[in-house]
């Protein structure tokens, strides 16, 4: 492991010392000539672990929804490879593909919504050096179409840094970080443009969601100015 990575604290914890170095966005996201130069970030065993089970189960579910050729190439190459392996996460997709006719596939809400997290601390601290302790929180919602303007309009306000990053076509994401609390940070999130059936409600009622938001900060601060997109 790289001296950059070795002996930090772990940005998901934001607690324990890191014994690795973990893409932010999971290399099975993306094609093998795709992979290169990915941020990656300081964290330990345990938050390492837990955050590769779930993107075992989204790098599998996500393509489904996907409207970028790397998600058809994923779906026709290595997703099978995966489902072959899991045999209760192969039953999940039949099961929902069944259900919907074939329409769509259901995602775990909780599953969603950790990685999301993992990804958005790990952002912050991959481009500000923000660590999110234990006095911060972090909440996601999915935003429709027509909840998108609301979305902008919240990018457009003054900030203290702003991040515009397209990883290889195949994962977009906008940050920006508050004057103060510097902890408090909104990040717009897209994978593979994909469109798919929210497992968040959306601020406009709608439950079709094309872009996935995270706002972090100060508990207190977060529960107190919670922004009307994230209030159910």
């Amino acid at each position: 492991m790289s001296k950059k990575y070795k002996g930090k604290t772990c940005v998901y914890c934001a607690q324990e010392p890191s014994t690795t170095a973990d893409h932010v966005v999971a290399r099975e996201f993306f094609l093998k000539q795709h992979r290169d130069n990915l941020p990656k970030v300081p964290a330990c065993g345990e938050c390492n672990s837990e955050k590769s089970r779930l993107e075992h189960y989204l790098t599998t579910i996500l393509p489904f929804g996907g409207q970028h050729p790397d998600a058809q190439h994923n779906l026709q190459t290595m997703i099978p490879k995966r489902i072959h392996r899991n045999m209760k996460l192969r039953e999940e997709v039949l099961q929902s593909m069944q259900s919907s006719r074939g329409t769509s596939i259901q995602i775990d809400p909780e599953k969603f919504e950790s990685l999301f997290i993992y990804i958005a601390k790990g952002l912050a601290w991959y481009h500000w050096e923000i660590l999110l302790n234990s006095d911060c929180t972090a909440r996601v919602a999915t935003i429709s179409d027509a909840g998108i303007p609301l979305v902008n309009s919240l990018f457009d306000m003054k900030a203290s840094n702003h991040i515009e990053m397209n990883l290889c076509q195949t994962f977009f994401y906008e940050g920006m970080q508050a004057n103060a609390p510097l902890e408090l940070t909104l990040w717009k999130m897209s994978m593979y443009n994909a469109s798919f059936v929210s497992p968040i409600k959306g601020a406009d009622g709608n439950q079709f969601g094309s872009q996935v938001i995270v706002l972090t900060g100060p508990s207190k601060y977060i529960q107190s100015r919670l922004p009307q997109i994230f209030k159910s």
